[in-house]
C-alpha cells in the first residue's frame, strides 16, 4: 500500500482505516507544500504537510519504517 505516490505537479496522500477497509486520499500541489515535520512517538510516528494557506495535512499512525519511507519521499522531491 502506497501512503504517498509524488507526481511531477502534486503529491498524492493515501490514508487507510481500520483494517485498510476503507481509505481516503488527499491530493496536494507542489507549490503550496511550505515545509514538512516529522514527529517520532513511542508507538507511532507523525508526518505534517504545511501547506500555504491552509491547515497542514498530517499523517497519521505511521510505523517507523513508513514515516522513513514518506520522509525520503518528500525529502528527494524537495531537492
Amino acid at each position: 500500500m502506497d501512503l504517498v505516490r509524488p507526481y511531477s505537479s502534486k503529491i498524492v496522500i493515501t490514508t487507510y482505516g481500520f483494517l485498510a477497509l476503507t481509505s481516503s486520499a488527499e491530493e496536494i500541489l507542489w507549490e503550496k507544500v511550505v515545509a514538512f515535520s516529522h514527529r517520532s512517538g513511542l508507538f507511532w510516528d507523525v508526518i505534517s504537510i504545511e501547506i500555504h494557506g491552509q491547515t497542514a495535512a498530517s499523517i497519521m499512525h505511521l510505523s517507523r519504517d513508513n514515516s522513513k519511507k514518506v520522509g525520503d519521499v518528500l525529502q528527494e522531491l524537495a531537492k
